[in-house]
């Protein structure tokens, strides 16, 4: 079971990374990004959106990275006051 999910993980990476190909290459007009206080270089537009996205997922995954950590750190700490409780009741009876 474990390795359809690997050929599944796979091929959905493949097809996210030929769809990049395919919009970058269809979308060769140069673009220059004015942002409020630097105007990025002229590139083509399909990498603009190529980096856009991979910062996008980034970000995401730093998030979730975050929001993980944090939900570990409360199961460990629910974890440690059960293992007392459970000493605490194993010594009353």
């Amino acid at each position: 079971m474990r390795w359809m999910k690997a050929f599944f993980s796979l091929c959905v990476a493949l097809l996210i990374i030929f769809c990049g190909v395919v919009f970058t290459l269809n979308n060769p007009g140069a673009v220059q990004p004015n942002l409020i206080l630097w105007k990025a270089p002229e590139l083509p537009l399909g990498v603009i959106m190529t980096l856009v996205l991979l910062l996008g997922c980034i970000l995401g995954i730093l998030a979730n990275t975050i929001w993980t950590w944090r939900i570990l750190r409360q199961r460990n700490r629910l974890q440690k006051q059960l293992d007392q409780s459970q000493k605490r009741f194993e010594h009353l009876q």
